[in-house]
């Protein structure tokens, strides 16, 4: 992360982690210093996770002794113990696709503010990213593909291609991986990307009307777009940057 802070002269990183998350691991250079400090960037968080989703697409499906657990859990300041319910008993069961599904429902708010980032050129060059790079990253870089490319089936398929290719990035750290998400119940299905994760997605959006009305009915609007088409379409030098761990691939 520092080396590609300071190597690319970001102005901007979005960070899509959970509070949980971020205590866990700091976006900190070797020495300790945030790396937002250190190379002048602007850092957003904006923790693809909210009320809505948390109540409707997570605590809906626990059994009520441990929706009351989680609550308690919660209120006593055990994130991690609550993180670990929730993941073994929904999350690892509704599997990535499924996630994929409910975070596209449920996550508007979030999305508008990734997007009003994106509309404002001023704040390139970008750095987008979360834990591994493939789920939450892949969500909002799914989404602005689809406004370059369009949903037809070419651009779709080259869309899941580039998905797909963070497996080649993400096999050096599988064993970290492991480690860190073992804990949490989490089984290989959420070590890789994958197949049919796409498709998901952008049948979520085809059932919506298409990518303008989804994103219009989240609050981005056609103007939002322009601006976005306008530097990523046409610049020589691509300027949102994709994070997938060490291996940031540009678009």
């Amino acid at each position: 992360m520092q080396l590609l802070t300071e190597s690319t002269h970001l102005n901007t990183i979005i960070d899509l982690r959970t509070k949980t998350e971020l205590e866990r691991v700091p976006t900190k250079r070797a020495d300790g210093n945030p790396v937002a400090v250190v190379s002048g960037a602007t850092v957003y968080n904006i923790p693809y996770i909210n009320d809505a989703y948390i109540r409707k697409a997570l605590l809906s499906k626990l059994p009520w002794h441990r929706f009351i657990q989680v609550i308690v859990y919660h209120i006593l300041g055990f994130r991690t113990a609550v993180a670990k319910i929730v993941s073994r008993l929904v999350i690892v069961p509704m599997g990535l696709r499924g996630i994929a599904y409910e975070c596209v429902k449920w996550l508007g708010p979030e999305i508008q503010q990734t997007f009003s980032i994106f509309s404002d050129e001023s704040r390139y060059p970008t750095l987008i990213h979360c834990t591994q790079g493939k789920d939450r990253t892949g969500l909002a870089i799914l989404l602005v593909l689809l406004v370059l490319l369009g949903e037809n089936d070419a651009g779709v398929k080259a869309i899941d291609y580039d998905y797909m290719l963070s497996n080649d990035g993400l096999k050096g750290l599988r064993e970290e991986m492991i480690k860190e998400m073992r804990p949490f119940g989490y089984t290989d299905e959420f070590l890789e990307a994958q197949e049919g994760w796409v498709e998901v997605v952008v049948g979520f959006i085809e059932e919506r009307g298409g990518i303008e009305k989804y994103l219009a009915s989240v609050g981005v609007n056609a103007d939002d777009l322009d601006r976005i088409r306008h530097p990523l379409s046409f610049s020589y030098e691509l300027p949102l940057i994709l994070s997938e761990f060490n291996f940031p691939a540009a678009i």
